[in-house]
């Protein structure tokens, strides 16, 4: 097997389906049919099962897919200690990211960053918030950015903090919150823990949810046409949408906050390239939205 062999298998067993790993590594499907079956000459064995909706791998073809995953990290941590005993920051630096962040505060990071170090690309990952802690984890990426309160065990950087608030189109009274449709977006499951408390010190009964979406802009439009309240950073809601305000409090009396931070395994800095972005981040001002 070479290593193109290992990315192919990798590949494969994430898609499921040839003609799309055909088009993520811009060969010929008949090229990629064409190469498994060399690898199952190769073994002797059958790798995979074809079905009319995609493949699924037999037990012999998920222990050549965890090789092939081990062999492929073992090379690009290779590649990268090979680089980092010129002591030089160079390489590519993989980064995890939320869809917001990477939309509003990254690109203009990055090149601040690629100005000072001009040998480093990078490599983006845009993912929800709540799957940025097992990118950092596995090492599918050096450092990722993240907002929420999901429990992290590794290092991290606070970036801004930014109050909660409830956010609807006509007056309402908090106190019957319970009774009042609740638009809910995937995001906000980064916070699960602390609007969770929120709720449960406050109401002794289930939110009414009348609709789950995808996207926090898809919720503020739904706020906006009166189909229910939301929770919400100020930074998502301007004055032209014209949308009431309500404060949220623990018991404690402290606001509800989404935390913006940045994430990282400790080895990860023995990485130059990493340890250089991961000291210019902390380097930046950013400011806390508190109001």
């Amino acid at each position: 097997m070479e290593d193109r062999d290992w990315l192919i298998l990798t590949l494969l067993y994430e898609n499921g389906n040839i003609t799309k790993t055909a088009q993520d590594l811009y060969i010929s499907q008949p090229a990629l049919t064409s190469r498994i079956k060399q690898i199952e000459n190769e073994f002797q064995v059958k790798l995979l099962i074809r079905g009319s909706k995609g493949v699924t791998f037999t037990p012999q073809g998920e222990y050549l897919v965890t090789y092939a995953k081990e062999m492929l990290l073992k090379l690009r941590e290779t590649k990268e200690n090979i680089l980092n005993l010129n002591n030089t920051v160079k390489g590519t630096l993989r980064i995890g990211t939320s869809r917001f962040l990477a939309e509003h505060k990254l690109p203009r990071m990055l090149n601040s960053f690629k100005e000072k170090q001009t040998d480093v690309d990078f490599k983006i990952m845009s993912s929800f918030a709540s799957n940025i802690i097992n990118l950092v984890s596995n090492h599918d990426v050096h450092v990722g950015f993240h907002r929420g309160d999901d429990h992290w065990l590794g290092s991290e950087h606070i970036l801004y903090r930014e109050k909660l608030y409830i956010f609807s189109k006509n007056k309402i009274n908090i106190n019957d919150l319970p009774n009042i449709p609740r638009i809910v977006h995937k995001q906000e499951s980064a916070n699960r823990g602390s609007i969770h408390q929120w709720w449960t010190e406050k109401y002794g009964q289930p939110p009414l949810i009348a609709a789950e979406v995808d996207h926090v802009n898809a919720c503020k439009e739904m706020v906006i046409h009166g189909l229910g309240y939301a929770l919400l950073p100020s930074s998502f809601v301007s004055d032209d949408d014209h949308l009431h305000k309500y404060d949220i409090t623990l018991n404690n009396g402290e606001p509800l906050l989404r935390i913006a931070r940045m994430i990282y395994l400790e080895e990860s800095l023995e990485l130059n390239v990493v340890r250089a972005f991961v000291n210019f981040v902390k380097s930046l001002k950013f400011r806390d939205k508190l109001a």
